[in-house]
């Protein structure tokens, strides 16, 4: 697995030693800028892959510069000729990683929970284990991202809000002004199916559509990609580096 559990994708510990018997710092130096080509190439298969546009949090405007922006990090250690590219494992800002939002492309597993999926499910409206997938009601940003406001306002409506206060009463509604409401879809055992959003007397939509699946497919094809770059990016770096090297003692001894 590329991703999650494991350390992210690496060149070979083995056959960089065995190189660098001979080499030592030609192989720790195209070690090090081969990683950075093995995040330009999975920065580029995320493009084709993905329908654009793409949030800056994964795909950095500049793929080949991205600062500290995108879910991709390269870390290296050249004493010990090693080195790795790997997805972000801290959030910002959101329930879930870089890590968590691209592993489920590239192996077409269930994503993680969200945090509404989880308030929903300790509410008793969402059943252990399923999805809350967005219906027609749902607004998106033009990274196809729900914003956070509409789920707070769902979950207050139901009295499912993790935080009790923010909860919407009789009362509330009724200072607000508010010409919507939502409700439970159940089948004839009384299992829920989903969320509908009322706005208006003759104007319902589904807001939340209860599925047993997140419906992932694997179309990043991330160890591939990775694999690609380092075939094609380390024997052009590590002849750049040998004769830089090579070049530079010449020069000392004639000196």
């Amino acid at each position: 697995m590329p991703l999650k559990g494991d350390t992210g994708l690496k060149i070979p510990r083995q056959y960089l030693r065995s190189v660098a018997k001979k080499f030592p710092e030609a192989t720790a130096k195209a070690m090090r800028d081969t990683l950075f080509d093995v995040r330009t190439g999975l920065y580029q298969e995320m493009e084709d892959s993905f329908e654009p546009p793409v949030h800056p949090y994964l795909l950095p405007r500049n793929p080949k510069k991205p600062g500290k922006r995108g879910a991709l990090f390269v870390e290296y250690d050249l004493k010990r000729f090693e080195g790795r590219v790997y997805a972000k494992d801290r959030s910002e800002g959101s329930a879930l990683t870089a890590e968590d939002i691209l592993l489920p492309h590239i192996t077409g597993q269930d994503r993680e929970f969200k945090r509404s999926e989880k308030s929903l499910y300790r509410a008793g409206i969402l059943p252990k284990g399923w999805y809350a997938i967005p219906g027609e009601a749902i607004r998106r940003d033009k990274y196809g991202n729900i914003s956070r406001g509409q789920m707070t306002q769902m979950l207050s409506y139901l009295q499912a809000n993790p935080d009790a206060a923010q909860n919407t009463t009789k009362n509330s509604m009724a200072k607000k002004k508010q010409r919507y409401s939502y409700f439970v879809s159940r089948d004839k055992n009384g299992r829920p199916f989903g969320i509908r959003k009322r706005t208006g007397k003759h104007k319902l939509q589904w807001f939340l559509i209860f599925a047993e699946s997140s419906k992932y497919y694997p179309v990043y094809e991330f160890q591939k990609a990775g694999e690609l770059a380092i075939r094609r990016q380390w024997p052009k770096n590590f002849a750049y580096w040998r004769k830089q090297i090579m070049d530079q003692r010449r020069r000392k001894v004639a000196a």
